[in-house]
Formats: C-alpha cells, sequence, structure tokens
C-alpha cells in the first residue's frame, strides 16, 4: 500500500505517520510539505503548495493508493488562508482528476465549519448548515465543497472531515491546549495564565485519536462522497481545561480575561455517524492528553 500525506510534517502529519509506522509498519509512505526535513525515516519532498506545482506529474510519480490531504493554514491574512486552503486544493484536485488515479481523498476539514453558537444545546450532526465565523472555517468550507463538487462530477473517491479541537504533545501554541502547555512547563509553582475569557466551550479530541479515524475512514470499503465528523465528545470550558492543567501538573493557575464581558461560544460535535460507520471509540481522555502534552 503507497500512502501520501499532504502537509507530514505539521502537528496532525507528524502524529499520522508515527500512527501509520505502528499499525500498518508494511506501508509505503510519501510526504509533502513547506518545511526542509532531512529527518524523516520515510519519502519526504519539501514543496511549496502555493507555487506552480504539476500535480498531475507527481502524483504520477508516486501512485498512490491512499491520499490524506492535510495541507492547511489556520493562521493568516485572508489572501494567505485562501491561497492555500482553497486554491493550492483546487489545484491539486484538478491534478488528481488528469492524472486518472484511482487512489481513495481524505481531506480534513475543521470543526471552525461550523461557527461557535453559545445557544447550542446537542450535539452538531454532519447535516448541520455550516456557519463559519473565522477566515479559516469559511476557507476549509470552501475546500471540502470542492472536494465533493470533484466527486460528484467525477466521480473521484473523496471523504471529508470535520474534527474537534485537537490535543496532544507539539499541538501549536496558538492553541489553548498548546498555550497552556507552554505556560505549565515553566520551572515555577504559580502560573500567570492570561486567557480571553473562561466560559468558551470546544470539543477536545486527541491527536492520537483523530489519526485512528483517519485511517478508519480510509480503509472503509463503499464510503464516498460523504463528510464525517472526529470527535471525542468532550466538552470542556476554557477554565475546566485549565484545572486539568492544575491537576496533572500539580501547580496553581492565576488567571485573568482580556475579555471577561465576551459572549461565550460553543462547539460540540455529533460523533456517532463515526461511530457507526467505523466502530469508532476515543482512547485517551483529556487527561490523558494534558498528561502527554507535559511529559
Amino acid at each position: 500500500m503507497r500512502i501520501l500525506i499532504t502537509g507530514s510534517s505539521g502537528f496532525l502529519g507528524v502524529n499520522l505517520v508515527k500512527h501509520i509506522q505502528t499499525e500498518r509498519p508494511d506501508w509505503e509512505i510519501f510526504g509533502f510539505d513547506l518545511k526542509s526535513n532531512k529527518n524523516t525515516n520515510y519519502n519526504y519532498e519539501a514543496l511549496n503548495f502555493n507555487s506552480n506545482v504539476d500535480w498531475k506529474k507527481k502524483l504520477r510519480a508516486i501512485e498512490p493508493d491512499m491520499i490524506f490531504h492535510l495541507v492547511g493554514l489556520f493562521r493568516g491574512t485572508k489572501e494567505e488562508m485562501y491561497s492555500t486552503n482553497v486554491s493550492s486544493f483546487q489545484s491539486f484536485i484538478e491534478g488528481f482528476r488528469d492524472s486518472e488515479l484511482e487512489s481513495k481523498i481524505l481531506v480534513l476539514g475543521s470543526s471552525a465549519q461550523y461557527g461557535a453558537d453559545s445557544s447550542i444545546t446537542k450535539p452538531l450532526k454532519e447535516n448541520q448548515q455550516t456557519q463559519p465565523l473565522s477566515y479559516y472555517g469559511e476557507t476549509k468550507d470552501n475546500q471540502e465543497k470542492i472536494a465533493l463538487s470533484f466527486h460528484e462530477k467525477y466521480g473521484i473517491d473523496v471523504l471529508c472531515t470535520r474534527p474537534g479541537s485537537l490535543v496532544g504533545k507539539g499541538v501549536s501554541t496558538h492553541l489553548l491546549s498548546g498555550f497552556l502547555t507552554e505556560r505549565f512547563k515553566q520551572n515555577e509553582k504559580t502560573i500567570k495564565v492570561e486567557i480571553s475569557n473562561s466560559l468558551d466551550v470546544r470539543d477536545y479530541i486527541d491527536v492520537r485519536d483523530t489519526c485512528s479515524a483517519l485511517l478508519l475512514l480510509q480503509e472503509m470499503i463503499g464510503i464516498t462522497g460523504d463528510v464525517f465528523n472526529i470527535s471525542a465528545n468532550q466538552l470542556l470550558s476554557n477554565l475546566e481545561l485549565i484545572k486539568v492543567y492544575e491537576k496533572i501538573s500539580e501547580k496553581r493557575a492565576l488567571v485573568t480575561y482580556s475579555q471577561p464581558d465576551k459572549t461565550p461560544t460553543k462547539i460540540w460535535l455529533d460523533n456517532s455517524k463515526l461511530a457507526k460507520c467505523c466502530s469508532f471509540q476515543p482512547k485517551f481522555s483529556i487527561e490523558d492528553s494534558v498528561r502527554w502534552n507535559l511529559s
């Protein structure tokens, strides 16, 4: 089995490579990403997705059986995000179509496609209308629409995913769990933490469980042109996540808020479709994830 992972040196990509190497050691892995990386133990090439890549040629040279398209920019200007998350994906999938390969493509989206709403009282299903509030969510939603349109028009074997908030060792410090990990690794008993507010709620899932779900979906037969939430149904407010860090680290947080009067937001994903389709059950609790972060 030949596997291509775009964005293979990012947080999720690195963990997916490790997961596949552990679970499917006989598979041959190829990876593309922007960073130069000489320490990989698989076939890797540094590649600028926003350049004029001949994807037809690249893909035919590899002939992958599966493609995990993980490339995505979640910070930057609107133009930068559209270039990386939408325009480059359009070029990629057009090149794939022209290559006439029959690979199965999994496209990574985001829970940000739904937006965030404090009035949510039950988990959001995949048929819920998306209402992204950020450029990131907007561009991921556009990327998904492109992928599904190529399935409808050209019969390309595509699955789209919308993961919750990823946690795990190496997560970006621009995300709350990464920021807290950086702070709580300080050699102090009292940790000063400034966050926007205490009540924003997110649906957290360990990156290792996410990798397991992605592999399960790719190996399912007869499922295509569909969308799946990836969630562990672990809802925590900002303050509740901080308390987990306090418990695991045995440190105390001195918390201040930059936007204490901000209307809190909530994201909650229904994972029943994934569980029914793939018998997916998350293995890692938020305590497991934080303990791994701080190790």
